[in-house]
Protein backbone atom coordinates (compact mmCIF):
# COMPACT_ATOMS: atom_id res chain seq x y z
CA UNK A 1 0.00 0.00 0.00
CA UNK A 2 1.41 3.55 -0.86
CA UNK A 3 0.97 6.42 1.67
CA UNK A 4 1.09 9.59 -0.27
CA UNK A 5 1.27 12.81 1.51
CA UNK A 6 -2.01 15.25 0.65
CA UNK A 7 -0.50 18.95 2.09
CA UNK A 8 -3.78 18.84 4.32
CA UNK A 9 -3.53 19.19 8.28
CA UNK A 10 -6.14 17.34 10.22
CA UNK A 11 -6.23 16.23 13.81
CA UNK A 12 -7.88 13.38 14.88
CA UNK A 13 -11.29 13.68 16.87
CA UNK A 14 -12.51 11.63 19.96
CA UNK A 15 -14.90 10.26 17.83
CA UNK A 16 -12.61 9.09 15.01
CA UNK A 17 -13.18 11.65 12.12
CA UNK A 18 -10.74 13.91 11.07
CA UNK A 19 -11.61 17.83 11.65
CA UNK A 20 -9.57 19.49 8.67
CA UNK A 21 -7.34 22.74 9.95
CA UNK A 22 -5.64 24.00 6.86
CA UNK A 23 -2.42 23.36 4.89
CA UNK A 24 0.76 22.73 5.23
CA UNK A 25 1.76 24.84 2.12
CA UNK A 26 0.53 27.99 0.24
CA UNK A 27 -2.05 25.54 -1.59
CA UNK A 28 -5.44 27.23 -1.91
CA UNK A 29 -8.31 26.53 -4.45
CA UNK A 30 -10.44 28.86 -6.70
CA UNK A 31 -12.78 28.65 -9.18
CA UNK A 32 -12.15 25.07 -9.47
CA UNK A 33 -8.12 25.48 -9.53
CA UNK A 34 -5.52 24.13 -7.31
CA UNK A 35 -3.13 27.21 -7.26
CA UNK A 36 -0.13 27.74 -5.72
CA UNK A 37 0.71 30.92 -4.10
CA UNK A 38 4.13 30.75 -4.24
CA UNK A 39 4.61 30.34 -7.54
CA UNK A 40 2.60 33.74 -7.79
CA UNK A 41 4.87 35.44 -5.28
CA UNK A 42 7.69 33.97 -7.39
CA UNK A 43 7.12 35.54 -10.74
CA UNK A 44 5.89 38.80 -8.89
CA UNK A 45 9.06 39.06 -7.59
CA UNK A 46 10.85 39.27 -10.84
CA UNK A 47 9.13 42.42 -11.67
CA UNK A 48 11.34 45.22 -11.69
CA UNK A 49 11.43 47.61 -8.77
CA UNK A 50 9.63 45.13 -6.47
CA UNK A 51 11.27 44.26 -3.41
CA UNK A 52 8.62 42.40 -1.14
CA UNK A 53 5.49 40.73 -1.99
CA UNK A 54 2.75 37.92 -1.08
CA UNK A 55 -0.60 36.58 -2.56
CA UNK A 56 -3.39 35.44 -1.15
CA UNK A 57 -7.20 34.63 -1.42
CA UNK A 58 -9.78 36.90 0.04
CA UNK A 59 -13.33 36.47 0.55
CA UNK A 60 -15.72 39.17 -0.53
CA UNK A 61 -19.34 38.35 0.66
CA UNK A 62 -21.81 40.40 -2.12
CA UNK A 63 -25.19 41.22 -1.55
CA UNK A 64 -27.65 39.13 -2.83
CA UNK A 65 -25.25 36.35 -3.10
CA UNK A 66 -25.66 33.48 -0.34
CA UNK A 67 -21.98 32.24 -0.95
CA UNK A 68 -19.23 34.46 -0.29
CA UNK A 69 -16.89 35.40 -3.83
CA UNK A 70 -12.90 34.44 -3.75
CA UNK A 71 -10.28 36.71 -5.19
CA UNK A 72 -6.30 36.10 -5.35
CA UNK A 73 -4.96 39.37 -4.36
CA UNK A 74 -0.97 40.39 -4.31
CA UNK A 75 0.47 42.65 -2.27
CA UNK A 76 4.11 44.32 -2.71
CA UNK A 77 6.87 46.84 -2.08
CA UNK A 78 8.41 49.05 -4.26
CA UNK A 79 9.72 52.42 -4.85
CA UNK A 80 7.64 53.39 -7.83
CA UNK A 81 3.65 52.37 -8.18
CA UNK A 82 3.42 50.25 -11.22
CA UNK A 83 -0.15 49.98 -12.85
CA UNK A 84 -2.58 46.98 -11.63
CA UNK A 85 -3.02 46.54 -15.39
CA UNK A 86 0.32 46.39 -16.12
CA UNK A 87 1.04 43.84 -13.79
CA UNK A 88 -1.24 41.73 -14.53
CA UNK A 89 -0.56 41.80 -18.09
CA UNK A 90 3.01 40.84 -16.81
CA UNK A 91 1.63 37.87 -14.85
CA UNK A 92 -0.48 37.05 -18.21
CA UNK A 93 2.92 36.26 -20.22
CA UNK A 94 3.79 33.88 -17.01
CA UNK A 95 1.19 32.38 -15.50
CA UNK A 96 -2.33 30.67 -16.60
CA UNK A 97 -5.68 33.01 -16.76
CA UNK A 98 -6.36 31.39 -13.26
CA UNK A 99 -3.66 32.21 -11.67
CA UNK A 100 -4.00 36.34 -12.03
CA UNK A 101 -4.76 38.55 -9.21
CA UNK A 102 -8.25 40.16 -9.30
CA UNK A 103 -6.38 42.91 -6.96
CA UNK A 104 -2.57 44.48 -6.76
CA UNK A 105 -2.01 46.23 -3.44
CA UNK A 106 1.02 48.66 -2.90
CA UNK A 107 2.00 48.29 0.53
CA UNK A 108 4.84 50.80 2.05
CA UNK A 109 5.53 47.45 4.73
CA UNK A 110 4.82 44.10 4.18
CA UNK A 111 3.99 43.29 8.15
CA UNK A 112 6.00 40.22 9.48
CA UNK A 113 5.43 38.16 11.98
CA UNK A 114 7.85 37.53 14.89
CA UNK A 115 9.87 35.22 13.54
CA UNK A 116 10.23 37.00 10.62
CA UNK A 117 8.00 35.44 7.51
CA UNK A 118 5.05 37.50 6.22
CA UNK A 119 2.43 37.70 8.37
CA UNK A 120 -0.61 37.62 5.08
CA UNK A 121 -3.27 37.50 8.53
CA UNK A 122 -2.29 40.89 8.90
CA UNK A 123 -2.78 41.75 4.88
CA UNK A 124 -5.87 43.79 4.54
CA UNK A 125 -8.00 43.19 2.09
CA UNK A 126 -8.23 45.06 -1.13
CA UNK A 127 -10.82 48.38 -1.73
CA UNK A 128 -12.00 47.58 -4.90
CA UNK A 129 -13.09 50.65 -6.95
CA UNK A 130 -13.26 51.62 -10.38
CA UNK A 131 -10.04 54.33 -11.83
CA UNK A 132 -11.15 57.35 -10.06
CA UNK A 133 -8.04 59.20 -12.58
CA UNK A 134 -9.81 58.54 -15.75
CA UNK A 135 -13.29 58.22 -14.26
CA UNK A 136 -15.78 58.69 -16.87
CA UNK A 137 -19.15 58.80 -16.77
CA UNK A 138 -22.31 57.49 -18.32
CA UNK A 139 -22.84 59.77 -21.47
CA UNK A 140 -26.67 57.84 -22.48
CA UNK A 141 -29.45 56.50 -20.65
CA UNK A 142 -28.48 53.09 -21.70
CA UNK A 143 -24.50 53.21 -20.34
CA UNK A 144 -25.98 54.26 -16.93
CA UNK A 145 -28.28 51.45 -16.91
CA UNK A 146 -25.95 49.33 -17.68
CA UNK A 147 -23.73 51.13 -14.96
CA UNK A 148 -26.54 50.66 -12.79
CA UNK A 149 -26.51 47.02 -12.90
CA UNK A 150 -22.58 46.57 -12.46
CA UNK A 151 -22.97 48.99 -9.01
CA UNK A 152 -25.61 46.52 -8.32
CA UNK A 153 -23.36 43.17 -9.17
CA UNK A 154 -20.11 44.33 -7.71
CA UNK A 155 -21.40 46.15 -4.49
CA UNK A 156 -20.01 49.83 -5.07
CA UNK A 157 -20.44 52.91 -6.47
CA UNK A 158 -18.48 55.16 -9.09
CA UNK A 159 -18.19 52.45 -11.56
CA UNK A 160 -17.35 54.53 -15.05
CA UNK A 161 -17.68 53.69 -18.23
CA UNK A 162 -13.77 52.54 -19.31
CA UNK A 163 -13.55 50.14 -15.84
CA UNK A 164 -12.41 46.60 -16.74
CA UNK A 165 -15.11 44.36 -15.00
CA UNK A 166 -12.35 41.52 -14.19
CA UNK A 167 -10.20 44.42 -12.72
CA UNK A 168 -12.35 46.46 -10.21
CA UNK A 169 -13.95 42.83 -8.50
CA UNK A 170 -15.60 40.71 -11.03
CA UNK A 171 -15.11 37.39 -11.74
CA UNK A 172 -16.72 34.49 -13.59
CA UNK A 173 -19.26 33.90 -11.58
CA UNK A 174 -20.36 37.37 -11.60
CA UNK A 175 -20.41 37.66 -15.58
CA UNK A 176 -22.91 34.77 -15.23
CA UNK A 177 -25.08 37.20 -13.07
CA UNK A 178 -24.40 40.01 -14.68
CA UNK A 179 -25.68 38.66 -18.05
CA UNK A 180 -28.71 37.11 -16.58
CA UNK A 181 -29.38 41.00 -15.13
CA UNK A 182 -28.69 42.63 -18.48
CA UNK A 183 -31.14 39.91 -20.10
CA UNK A 184 -34.04 40.30 -17.66
CA UNK A 185 -33.53 44.19 -17.25
CA UNK A 186 -33.28 45.36 -20.34
CA UNK A 187 -33.31 42.74 -22.97
CA UNK A 188 -29.39 42.03 -23.85
CA UNK A 189 -29.16 38.93 -24.78
CA UNK A 190 -25.14 38.87 -24.37
CA UNK A 191 -23.47 35.57 -24.40
CA UNK A 192 -20.60 35.20 -21.86
CA UNK A 193 -18.27 34.50 -24.59
CA UNK A 194 -18.83 38.03 -25.62
CA UNK A 195 -18.92 39.54 -22.46
CA UNK A 196 -15.75 38.00 -21.23
CA UNK A 197 -14.16 39.73 -24.53
CA UNK A 198 -15.89 43.16 -23.98
CA UNK A 199 -15.48 44.17 -20.25
CA UNK A 200 -16.23 48.08 -20.25
CA UNK A 201 -20.00 49.23 -19.39
CA UNK A 202 -19.65 51.39 -23.18
CA UNK A 203 -18.29 48.60 -25.23
CA UNK A 204 -21.51 46.26 -23.97
CA UNK A 205 -23.40 49.53 -25.30
CA UNK A 206 -21.98 49.43 -28.24
CA UNK A 207 -23.13 45.37 -28.43
CA UNK A 208 -26.65 46.62 -27.81
CA UNK A 209 -26.34 47.24 -32.10
CA UNK A 210 -24.46 44.80 -32.89
CA UNK A 211 -26.31 41.14 -34.36
CA UNK A 212 -23.81 37.91 -33.50
CA UNK A 213 -25.65 34.81 -35.10
CA UNK A 214 -26.02 31.86 -32.86
CA UNK A 215 -23.62 30.04 -34.25
CA UNK A 216 -20.46 32.17 -33.22
CA UNK A 217 -22.07 32.17 -29.13
CA UNK A 218 -21.47 27.91 -30.12
CA UNK A 219 -17.23 28.21 -30.12
CA UNK A 220 -16.16 28.84 -26.84
CA UNK A 221 -11.91 29.55 -26.11
CA UNK A 222 -10.73 26.87 -23.97
CA UNK A 223 -7.08 27.46 -23.83
CA UNK A 224 -5.47 30.73 -21.71
CA UNK A 225 -3.97 33.63 -22.84
CA UNK A 226 -3.71 35.35 -25.96
CA UNK A 227 -4.31 33.77 -29.42
CA UNK A 228 -2.09 35.40 -31.69
CA UNK A 229 0.50 33.19 -33.44
CA UNK A 230 -1.06 30.02 -32.53
CA UNK A 231 -2.75 26.99 -34.02
CA UNK A 232 -6.34 26.14 -33.52
CA UNK A 233 -7.39 23.01 -32.16
CA UNK A 234 -11.93 22.84 -32.52
CA UNK A 235 -13.02 19.75 -30.20
CA UNK A 236 -16.41 18.69 -30.79
CA UNK A 237 -17.74 17.09 -27.91
CA UNK A 238 -20.26 13.70 -28.31
CA UNK A 239 -23.84 13.05 -26.83
CA UNK A 240 -23.01 15.44 -23.56
CA UNK A 241 -23.11 18.58 -26.57
CA UNK A 242 -20.83 20.59 -24.09
CA UNK A 243 -17.39 22.30 -24.02
CA UNK A 244 -16.91 21.40 -20.80
CA UNK A 245 -16.07 17.81 -21.77
CA UNK A 246 -12.58 19.21 -23.29
CA UNK A 247 -11.68 21.30 -20.14
CA UNK A 248 -8.83 19.35 -18.32
CA UNK A 249 -7.83 17.98 -22.01
CA UNK A 250 -7.25 22.06 -23.23
CA UNK A 251 -5.15 22.64 -19.87
CA UNK A 252 -2.45 20.16 -21.61
CA UNK A 253 -2.49 20.68 -24.80
CA UNK A 254 1.00 22.19 -26.43
CA UNK A 255 0.96 25.96 -26.14
CA UNK A 256 1.65 26.49 -29.76
CA UNK A 257 -2.23 25.33 -30.19
CA UNK A 258 -5.12 27.40 -28.74
CA UNK A 259 -7.96 25.30 -28.00
CA UNK A 260 -11.69 26.09 -28.91
CA UNK A 261 -14.47 23.82 -28.08
CA UNK A 262 -18.37 23.54 -29.14
CA UNK A 263 -21.37 24.01 -27.06
CA UNK A 264 -24.42 22.14 -28.86
CA UNK A 265 -27.30 24.75 -29.27
CA UNK A 266 -29.59 25.21 -26.88
CA UNK A 267 -27.47 24.35 -23.65
CA UNK A 268 -27.26 27.95 -22.07
CA UNK A 269 -31.64 27.04 -22.11
CA UNK A 270 -32.55 29.91 -24.37
CA UNK A 271 -32.55 28.34 -27.69
CA UNK A 272 -34.23 24.73 -29.09
CA UNK A 273 -31.52 22.22 -29.37
CA UNK A 274 -31.09 20.97 -33.26
CA UNK A 275 -32.28 17.87 -33.87
CA UNK A 276 -31.50 16.75 -37.40
CA UNK A 277 -27.73 16.20 -38.40
CA UNK A 278 -27.36 18.26 -41.34
CA UNK A 279 -28.23 21.36 -39.41
CA UNK A 280 -26.11 20.44 -36.75
CA UNK A 281 -23.05 19.70 -39.23
CA UNK A 282 -23.54 23.11 -40.83
CA UNK A 283 -23.80 24.94 -37.29
CA UNK A 284 -20.38 23.34 -37.28
CA UNK A 285 -18.67 23.77 -40.55
CA UNK A 286 -19.98 28.00 -40.35
CA UNK A 287 -18.46 28.91 -36.95
CA UNK A 288 -15.09 27.25 -38.13
CA UNK A 289 -15.13 28.32 -41.44
CA UNK A 290 -15.91 32.07 -40.14
CA UNK A 291 -12.91 31.81 -37.16
CA UNK A 292 -10.38 30.70 -39.43
CA UNK A 293 -7.86 33.22 -40.17
CA UNK A 294 -5.50 31.60 -42.95
CA UNK A 295 -7.44 29.08 -45.27
CA UNK A 296 -3.86 27.93 -46.41
CA UNK A 297 -3.01 26.22 -42.73
CA UNK A 298 -4.39 23.01 -41.50
CA UNK A 299 -7.17 22.96 -39.60
CA UNK A 300 -7.03 20.42 -36.55
CA UNK A 301 -10.32 18.88 -35.59
CA UNK A 302 -11.04 16.47 -32.76
CA UNK A 303 -14.28 14.74 -31.73
CA UNK A 304 -15.59 12.42 -28.76
CA UNK A 305 -17.69 10.03 -29.08
CA UNK A 306 -20.22 10.81 -31.16
CA UNK A 307 -18.11 13.69 -31.45
CA UNK A 308 -16.26 12.69 -33.94
CA UNK A 309 -18.98 11.76 -36.21
CA UNK A 310 -19.55 15.38 -36.37
CA UNK A 311 -15.91 16.05 -36.35
CA UNK A 312 -15.42 13.77 -39.49
CA UNK A 313 -18.22 15.21 -41.52
CA UNK A 314 -16.97 18.40 -40.92
CA UNK A 315 -12.92 17.87 -42.41
CA UNK A 316 -14.80 16.22 -45.36
CA UNK A 317 -17.35 19.44 -46.43
CA UNK A 318 -13.32 21.65 -45.61
CA UNK A 319 -12.00 19.12 -47.95
CA UNK A 320 -14.07 19.35 -50.83
CA UNK A 321 -13.81 22.95 -50.58
CA UNK A 322 -10.33 23.65 -50.42
CA UNK A 323 -9.32 23.29 -46.81
CA UNK A 324 -6.22 21.26 -45.64
CA UNK A 325 -7.45 19.16 -42.49
CA UNK A 326 -6.35 16.82 -39.88
CA UNK A 327 -9.00 14.80 -38.09
CA UNK A 328 -8.90 13.11 -34.48
CA UNK A 329 -11.88 10.94 -33.95
CA UNK A 330 -12.29 10.31 -30.02
CA UNK A 331 -13.92 6.66 -29.20
CA UNK A 332 -15.91 6.83 -32.54
CA UNK A 333 -17.37 4.09 -34.28
CA UNK A 334 -18.81 4.84 -37.96
CA UNK A 335 -20.87 1.93 -37.55
CA UNK A 336 -23.10 1.70 -33.64
CA UNK A 337 -25.09 -1.34 -34.65
CA UNK A 338 -28.33 -1.35 -33.08
CA UNK A 339 -29.47 1.98 -32.85
CA UNK A 340 -32.52 1.01 -30.54
CA UNK A 341 -30.18 1.64 -27.42
CA UNK A 342 -30.28 5.49 -27.63
CA UNK A 343 -33.84 5.24 -27.40
CA UNK A 344 -33.88 3.33 -24.35
CA UNK A 345 -30.84 5.53 -22.58
CA UNK A 346 -32.89 7.07 -19.02
CA UNK A 347 -31.52 10.34 -18.92
CA UNK A 348 -32.10 10.71 -15.67
CA UNK A 349 -29.55 8.17 -14.71
CA UNK A 350 -27.14 8.90 -17.68
CA UNK A 351 -27.23 12.48 -17.26
CA UNK A 352 -25.90 12.78 -13.80
CA UNK A 353 -23.43 9.76 -13.87
CA UNK A 354 -22.02 11.23 -17.37
CA UNK A 355 -21.35 14.41 -15.33
CA UNK A 356 -19.83 12.95 -12.11
CA UNK A 357 -17.38 10.90 -14.51
CA UNK A 358 -16.26 14.35 -16.11
CA UNK A 359 -15.82 16.86 -13.26
CA UNK A 360 -16.17 14.84 -9.92
CA UNK A 361 -18.37 16.39 -7.12
CA UNK A 362 -19.40 19.83 -8.53
CA UNK A 363 -21.31 22.69 -6.35
CA UNK A 364 -25.18 23.85 -7.12
CA UNK A 365 -25.40 27.15 -5.51
CA UNK A 366 -26.81 30.89 -6.29
CA UNK A 367 -28.40 30.88 -9.50
CA UNK A 368 -31.46 31.02 -10.93
CA UNK A 369 -33.61 28.30 -12.64
CA UNK A 370 -36.04 28.37 -15.36
CA UNK A 371 -38.84 26.49 -14.62
CA UNK A 372 -38.55 24.55 -17.95
CA UNK A 373 -35.60 23.10 -16.48
CA UNK A 374 -35.93 22.82 -12.85
CA UNK A 375 -36.49 19.05 -13.02
CA UNK A 376 -32.75 18.62 -14.89
CA UNK A 377 -31.51 20.74 -12.63
CA UNK A 378 -32.73 19.51 -9.12
CA UNK A 379 -31.22 15.89 -11.22
CA UNK A 380 -27.94 17.73 -10.87
CA UNK A 381 -28.58 19.02 -7.60
CA UNK A 382 -29.67 15.29 -5.65
CA UNK A 383 -27.04 13.38 -7.66
CA UNK A 384 -24.22 15.42 -7.94
CA UNK A 385 -23.79 19.04 -6.43
CA UNK A 386 -20.80 18.86 -3.14
CA UNK A 387 -19.16 21.87 -1.27
CA UNK A 388 -15.81 22.29 -3.94
CA UNK A 389 -16.99 24.44 -6.35
CA UNK A 390 -15.26 24.36 -9.84
CA UNK A 391 -16.63 28.09 -10.71
CA UNK A 392 -16.90 28.59 -14.78
CA UNK A 393 -20.06 29.69 -15.75
CA UNK A 394 -20.62 26.62 -17.83
CA UNK A 395 -21.91 24.29 -15.02
CA UNK A 396 -24.56 26.84 -15.04
CA UNK A 397 -25.61 25.82 -18.19
CA UNK A 398 -27.11 22.47 -16.31
CA UNK A 399 -30.75 23.35 -16.61
CA UNK A 400 -30.31 23.20 -20.73
CA UNK A 401 -28.37 19.93 -20.17
CA UNK A 402 -31.36 17.58 -20.46
CA UNK A 403 -33.06 18.54 -23.18
CA UNK A 404 -29.62 18.73 -25.37
CA UNK A 405 -29.49 14.81 -24.66
CA UNK A 406 -32.48 14.03 -25.74
CA UNK A 407 -32.07 16.31 -29.32
CA UNK A 408 -28.39 14.76 -29.60
CA UNK A 409 -29.98 11.05 -29.30
CA UNK A 410 -32.14 12.54 -32.12
CA UNK A 411 -29.31 13.97 -34.09
CA UNK A 412 -27.53 10.74 -34.03
CA UNK A 413 -29.90 8.31 -34.72
CA UNK A 414 -30.82 10.63 -37.84
CA UNK A 415 -27.53 10.56 -38.93
CA UNK A 416 -26.65 6.63 -39.01
CA UNK A 417 -29.89 6.07 -40.20
CA UNK A 418 -29.85 8.64 -43.40
CA UNK A 419 -26.14 9.50 -44.07
CA UNK A 420 -24.49 5.67 -43.12
CA UNK A 421 -21.53 6.72 -43.52
CA UNK A 422 -20.00 3.24 -43.55
CA UNK A 423 -21.56 2.90 -47.29
CA UNK A 424 -19.80 6.25 -48.19
CA UNK A 425 -16.51 4.42 -49.83
CA UNK A 426 -13.01 4.53 -49.90
CA UNK A 427 -11.73 7.76 -50.35
CA UNK A 428 -14.53 9.68 -48.87
CA UNK A 429 -11.97 11.21 -46.73
CA UNK A 430 -9.22 13.20 -48.77
CA UNK A 431 -7.40 15.01 -46.14
CA UNK A 432 -4.67 11.88 -45.55
CA UNK A 433 -4.81 9.81 -41.96
CA UNK A 434 -7.49 9.15 -39.81
CA UNK A 435 -6.26 9.46 -36.41
CA UNK A 436 -8.36 7.16 -34.03
CA UNK A 437 -8.27 7.33 -30.04
CA UNK A 438 -9.77 4.54 -28.47
CA UNK A 439 -9.88 2.65 -24.97
CA UNK A 440 -9.17 -0.73 -24.39
CA UNK A 441 -12.49 -1.23 -22.02
CA UNK A 442 -14.37 -0.27 -24.89
CA UNK A 443 -12.70 -2.10 -27.76
CA UNK A 444 -11.30 -5.21 -27.50
CA UNK A 445 -9.23 -6.82 -30.41
CA UNK A 446 -11.83 -8.10 -32.81
CA UNK A 447 -13.95 -4.28 -32.02
CA UNK A 448 -11.04 -2.63 -32.56
CA UNK A 449 -9.91 -4.54 -35.87
CA UNK A 450 -14.01 -3.76 -37.03
CA UNK A 451 -13.17 0.32 -36.11
CA UNK A 452 -10.07 0.37 -37.96
CA UNK A 453 -11.34 -1.29 -41.30
CA UNK A 454 -15.10 0.72 -41.59
CA UNK A 455 -12.62 3.66 -40.98
CA UNK A 456 -9.64 2.36 -43.36
CA UNK A 457 -12.75 2.20 -46.09
CA UNK A 458 -13.67 6.29 -45.75
CA UNK A 459 -10.20 7.52 -46.10
CA UNK A 460 -7.35 7.42 -49.04
CA UNK A 461 -4.15 7.60 -46.42
CA UNK A 462 -3.94 5.54 -43.21
CA UNK A 463 -6.16 4.80 -39.64
CA UNK A 464 -3.73 5.49 -36.71
CA UNK A 465 -4.65 3.88 -33.39
CA UNK A 466 -3.57 5.26 -30.16
CA UNK A 467 -4.68 3.58 -26.79
CA UNK A 468 -5.59 5.94 -24.06
CA UNK A 469 -6.40 5.09 -20.17
CA UNK A 470 -9.84 5.50 -18.41
CA UNK A 471 -13.13 4.40 -20.14
CA UNK A 472 -15.58 6.17 -22.69
CA UNK A 473 -16.17 9.31 -20.70
CA UNK A 474 -13.43 9.21 -18.38
CA UNK A 475 -10.30 9.24 -20.93
CA UNK A 476 -11.70 13.29 -20.87
CA UNK A 477 -11.38 13.46 -17.05
CA UNK A 478 -8.40 14.84 -15.15
CA UNK A 479 -7.37 11.32 -14.12
CA UNK A 480 -6.60 10.67 -17.72
CA UNK A 481 -6.38 13.85 -19.75
CA UNK A 482 -2.88 14.15 -19.54
CA UNK A 483 -2.33 10.90 -21.44
CA UNK A 484 -5.20 11.46 -23.54
CA UNK A 485 -3.69 14.92 -24.31
CA UNK A 486 0.35 13.60 -24.97
CA UNK A 487 -1.82 11.21 -27.78
CA UNK A 488 -3.00 14.58 -28.96
CA UNK A 489 0.03 16.56 -29.18
CA UNK A 490 1.87 14.24 -30.57
CA UNK A 491 -0.80 13.58 -33.67
CA UNK A 492 -0.93 17.78 -33.99
CA UNK A 493 3.29 17.75 -34.14
CA UNK A 494 3.62 15.14 -36.22
CA UNK A 495 5.09 12.38 -34.17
Amino acid sequence: TRIYKTGDICRRMSDGNLEFLGRNDGQVKIRGFRVELGEIEDKLALYSGITQCAAKVIERHIEGSSMPVKYLCAYFESETIPDSKVLAGYLSALLPEYMIPSAFVHMDKIPLSANGKIDKKRLPDPEFKGDEDNYMAPRNELEAKICSIWQEILGYENIGIQDDFFTIGGNSILLIRLAGKLADSLGMNISIKALMAQRTISKIAEMSNVKVTDEDELLLDLSSGDQTGRKILYCIPGLLGSSLCFTEISRKITSEYFVKAFDAKGISGKDSPLTVFEDVLNTHLNSIKRDIKDKNEVINIAGHSSGGIVAFEVAVRLNSEGYKTKIIVMDTMPDPGDLDFMNNLDLEVLMPKVFEALFGKLQYSDFTVNPKYSGAVNIMKNHLFGDDSQADYQYIMAKGFYDVLDAQRKVITDFYRNFVIKNKGKGYYKGGNIHFIYVSDLYDNEKRSHALKLWGNLCEGDVLAFETTGDHIAMLNKNNAGNTADIINKILKGV
